[in-house]
């Protein structure tokens, strides 16, 4: 079992890269927002309701996670293995 966490762990940090490095209150924020956002099906309207937030405060949040990522997920093959990466790291954490 200790191979397979440890095959997680890498596969979430390849995945999330540069979204680990902000201190631990910024890191915390955008990963529950790329979380909730991927768990809403990509709505971003679910996704403000759901973390409280007015839409321009979540557009800013996902605007930075992904300019952390290195582009939108959305709608392309990357966003499953990003998915995962969260659930992953979240299990890890």
């Amino acid at each position: 079992m200790g191979t397979r966490l440890t095959i997680r762990g890498a596969h979430a940090a390849e995945q999330l890269g540069l979204l680990l490095t902000p201190r631990h209150e910024e890191r915390e924020l955008l990963l529950t927002t790329l979380e909730t956002y991927f768990e809403s099906g990509f709505n971003k309207t679910r996704t403000a309701t759901e973390l409280h937030l007015q839409r321009q405060s979540l557009y800013a949040r996902l605007q930075r996670a992904f300019d952390l990522l290195g582009g939108d997920p959305t709608g392309t093959p990357r966003a499953l293995a990003l998915h995962l990466a969260l659930r992953h790291h979240r299990r890890l954490s």
